[in-house]
């Protein structure tokens, strides 16, 4: 498609339908490549996994409300947390470690059956 001439049925030399590649698509992808990889990891940062029952702040929109870790999703990354009355599946990056008292972790919630006595 690039660098290809059309063939028609008038005159043309047979040179010109030859593809001309540059010689380094490799090495400029690579350096491409590179950059990237260096720009982004100048700002990502490791972050710590997240404990069972452990209090954290969840991303929901523009506010972060809290919510408890529940359960680790087979992916790494992500984790299933409950705030009062929903369960989410969040990835790592949209939950903070909550610097408040932790939450009780009450795994009757996330059935559904209540623990309270009246």
């Amino acid at each position: 498609m690039l660098n290809t001439r059309i063939r028609t049925s008038l005159p043309i030399l047979s040179k010109l339908l030859e593809l001309e590649i540059p010689d380094n698509i490799k090495r400029k992808k690579e350096e491409v490549q590179r950059k990237t990889s260096y720009y982004y990891n100048k700002s990502a940062k490791v972050l710590r996994p997240l404990a069972i029952g452990q209090s954290v702040t969840i991303r929901k929109e523009i506010e972060w409300e809290p919510a408890v870790v529940v359960k680790k999703w087979s992916t790494p990354i992500f984790h299933v947390v409950r705030t009062s009355n929903e369960e989410y599946r969040r990835n790592r990056k949209h939950l903070r470690e909550s610097l408040n008292n932790p939450t009780e972790y009450n795994p009757d919630i996330t059935t559904g059956r209540s623990t309270t006595n009246k």
